[in-house]
């Protein structure tokens, strides 16, 4: 139960920063994810109990299938880093969660900005998608969405 109070506790620190800065700084992002690598080689496990070699690779998992949507400039380095920090602390099982929960906040996201300013969106991002992965990704923690678990 800690362990799940530290991880949506550091996802709604995540949230807020992207909110309110539309970025998620490294100390966050690559803080947790050096969190997560030190409990694991010093508990020999991930924060939520999971094999640490599963937690790496969530990880890799996690970064390599956001880094495409940096390329293409859809997204930011720090939500890349997030997700792949999201992997390394809980493990896979909050990647598919977190990703599709946060797809879906930012789309309703979306589309209320777009309804709002009548089709005219400002900016280059202006929707911070590290929010609907940290929403995501704290429903996964509690396991409160276990049908994509």
């Amino acid at each position: 139960m800690i362990a799940q109070i530290i991880l949506i506790a550091w996802a709604t620190t995540a949230a807020g920063f992207d909110a309110r800065y539309h970025r998620l700084p490294n100390w966050l992002t690559l803080g947790g994810l050096a969190a997560g690598a030190l409990y694991a080689l010093v508990h020999g496990t991930s924060l939520l109990g999971g094999n640490p070699l599963h937690a790496l690779a969530s990880a890799a998992i996690g970064f390599l299938a956001l880094f495409p949507a940096y390329l293409a400039g859809w997204m930011g380095a720090g939500d890349v880093k997030l997700f792949a920090a999201m992997g390394m602390l809980a493990g896979g099982t909050v990647l598919l969660p977190a990703l599709v929960v946060g797809s879906i906040i930012s789309g309703l996201g979306a589309l209320a900005l777009l309804m709002l300013n009548k089709g005219h969106v400002q900016g280059k991002r202006p929707l911070p998608f590290g929010v609907g992965l940290a929403v995501g990704f704290a429903l996964a923690v509690l396991d409160v969405i276990p049908i994509l678990a």
